[in-house]
């Protein structure tokens, strides 16, 4: 299959990039993230060889199942996955508070997303430029975080992706088996437990339409 020429779009900030950065970010993600949310959950790992697999930069692309799942996924990605991970986050819930953005550029890595109108392209082109310089990706295509209810249909705006990238896709779903401190479980039983699985990387077909590669991918993170 012949995939299309990528073209680099447009980059999010770069600080967050710099060697600095990166070396702060990893002392706060082993020190202070990964033990926090190892202490507010078990966190059950399957299929961690296929994030593992050799291959090119990755789009990794889950369903969104509650409200801090970076902080999960923190722990279920290998740490040399990790930090080569930038994660697509709403541009209003994160980014449209100052404090918010800096602390997801600073601790997730993130970049602005945004769910819809006109912008969306901008959010896409910097998932696609970060490909192009060699980072793996985390989308959550579904659009809207949905605790604890059946996941939505992924919008076409990630077939776009997949195509014009050739990117390929690690598909990885969490599954809150029960609520922790951190999405309604409460103080009175803190501990909840989340299941994240790693499903085989996948080349989808990018002659396709979107919405077409868009359903694929759903299906991959359902069956993940």
């Amino acid at each position: 299959m012949e995939r299309r020429v990528r073209r680099s779009g447009r980059k999010p900030a770069r600080w967050p990039r710099a060697r600095l950065v990166r070396w702060l970010r990893r002392l706060i993600m082993a020190l202070v993230v990964v033990p926090v949310f190892r202490i507010g959950y078990r966190i059950e790992v399957r299929g961690r060889e296929n994030v593992l697999a050799p291959g090119p930069p990755s789009l990794m692309v889950s369903n969104h199942n509650m409200g801090l799942d970076w902080g999960v996924l923190a722990v279920a990605f290998p740490a040399k996955v990790r930090q080569r991970l930038m994660v697509a986050a709403g541009s209003d819930e994160i980014f449209g508070n100052r404090f918010r953005g800096f602390a997801a550029r600073l601790i997730g890595n993130a970049f602005p997303f945004p769910k819809e109108g006109a912008r969306i392209r901008e959010g896409l082109e910097s998932a696609q430029a970060m490909l192009d310089e060699g980072w793996n990706v985390l989308v959550l295509p579904e659009g809207e975080r949905m605790s604890h209810v059946p996941m939505r249909p992924f919008k076409p705006g990630i077939g776009w992706l997949v195509a014009r990238t050739g990117a390929e896709v690690v598909p990885l779903r969490i599954d809150v088996l029960k609520p922790g401190i951190f999405d309604g479980g409460g103080w009175r039983k803190p501990r909840g437990h989340v299941r994240v699985s790693f499903g085989p990387r996948i080349q989808p077909d990018t002659t396709r339409k979107y919405d077409q590669i868009a359903t694929e991918l759903e299906d991959a993170v359902r069956g993940a």
